[in-house]
């Protein structure tokens, strides 16, 4: 049933002739009465059939051809990377060979399913396999491995009250940042981004800070406050 198996049957059935007969294979060297052959790989086999009448002369010789499915293979697998920090991935197995319908699986032989993409999968190592029809299965020979990116991270804060009167716009704040997918822009309000760090005449009172990554990833700094003289 499987490509490089052993599991083969031939049954062979004479008729005519004087009873009992004698059947042997060739390669092989087997000799019976029953004319079945079993645990044959995939090959060309010859059969030679002798009666009671004769001196051991073969009455009859045949050649079979065993047949197997072609190998189950795994050609690729493609990854879905992680984005953001703590999101989610997936992984699609490329499947070719062996008897269809296939049934996938990222734990090894352990458990499939009717699926060969995988989606939602957090950061992590993966051993994707596949089983056809016949309960053949191919694992993939490495781990398949889903990478968290590294996180955006505030480095450093810097916040210059507002002086002066009550509503007054000469506040500033500084702020460093990394990590992420680079090129890190940050904004005051979510919707303007700016790739300067340093954020002058504000005014007063709680701000919430937004950087972002080249890919569209974004921590939110909601506790900052700016203080400014009493109304």
């Amino acid at each position: 049933l499987c490509s490089g198996d052993s599991d083969g049957i031939i049954r062979v059935t004479a008729e005519g002739g004087k009873a009992p007969y004698k059947y042997w294979i060739t390669p092989g060297t087997e000799i019976n009465n029953d004319g079945v052959f079993e645990n044959l790989s995939q090959g060309s086999y010859v059969i030679k059939i002798t009666d009671a009448s004769t001196c051991g002369d073969t009455l009859i010789t045949d050649t079979i051809l065993m047949n197997a499915p072609s190998p189950l293979i795994i050609d690729s697998v493609t990854v879905g990377p992680v984005v953001c920090n703590g999101g989610r991935g997936s992984i699609t197995i490329h499947v070719s060979g062996g008897t269809l319908p296939y049934e996938g699986s990222i734990d090894g032989d352990g458990s499939f399913t009717s699926s060969l993409t995988f989606s939602n999968l957090i950061a992590g190592s993966y051993t994707p396999a596949v089983r056809d029809n016949n309960s053949c299965i191919t694992v993939y020979p490495v781990p398949v491995n889903i990478i968290n990116p590294p996180p955006i991270q505030i480095d450093s804060i810097s916040i210059t009250d507002v002086t002066g009167c009550f509503g007054d716009s000469n506040g500033s704040l500084y702020v460093s940042a990394s990590g992420g997918w680079n090129n890190i822009e940050y904004s005051l309000d979510g919707v303007q981004y700016q790739t300067e760090n340093l954020f002058s005449n504000i005014t007063g009172g709680s701000k919430t800070l937004y950087i972002r990554d080249s890919l569209g990833c974004i921590l939110t700094i909601d506790t900052i406050v700016v203080n400014q003289p009493p109304q």
